[in-house]
């Protein structure tokens, strides 16, 4: 004879109800499935609700010289890493992989660095600043364009669209100098065409259209 289909009852989605589920695992008395069972709710419901009630951790902020003084207390002294966790409050997954890179004690670097030098950089910043303080309207474009030719000339090919950097490059760039934050510039297209490394004479950008 064929087997007869029983229909199962409907999960509890009572809040009530499942928050007595979570209780329980995380008072380890039941696990996440025989809690799901007792009390007729899901399984994801459990584990929502226990992730609900015990909290995201709060990250212990720790520094540089603490962490040094960790990946030291492992590599010359031989303690675990649990101990040393413990001790300077730095997490173990922190601690095991700062441990098996090649070299433990360099700082963690972002991004892909500036593409000029800090000379060039300040150059440019101190060329904006002069411009802004004559009253002279300056654009974006003028800029990409002073260093589209400043890259040119040094052989580098560091940006697309005929090496020239565009607006998020700028913008970054503004905002590594807080000294430019009050400088207001103009449209993309309208404004001074001049070269802060050579100092020649301005000339001025026609608009189009």
């Amino acid at each position: 004879m064929p087997r007869k289909y029983i229909k199962k009852p409907p999960k509890c989605k009572d809040p009530k109800v499942i928050k007595k589920a979570a209780k329980e695992v995380i008072k380890k008395k039941l696990s996440s499935k025989e809690a799901a069972r007792k009390y007729n709710v899901t399984n994801v419901a459990v584990h929502r609700c226990m992730r609900a009630l015990r909290g995201r951790k709060e990250r212990t902020p720790y520094s540089q010289a603490s962490l040094e003084a960790a990946i030291r207390d492992m590599q010359e002294k031989n303690a675990s890493v649990v101990k040393v966790s413990k001790r300077y409050g730095i997490p173990r997954s922190t601690l095991s992989s700062k441990l098996h890179s090649p070299c433990p004690l360099a700082k963690k670097m972002t991004g892909k660095g500036t593409a000029l030098v800090q000379e060039e950089e300040e150059a440019i910043k101190t060329w904006i600043l002069e411009k802004s303080a004559s009253e002279e309207l300056l654009s974006w474009e003028t800029i990409a364009s002073t260093l589209q030719q400043i890259l040119n000339e040094r052989g580098l090919n560091i940006f697309k669209n005929n090496n020239k950097p565009t607006s998020g490059w700028l913008q970054a760039f503004m905002r590594r100098h807080p000294e430019l934050r009050k400088v207001r510039l103009g449209p993309w297209s309208i404004g001074i065409v001049a070269t802060p490394t050579t100092g020649g004479q301005d000339e001025e950008e026609e608009c189009e259209g």
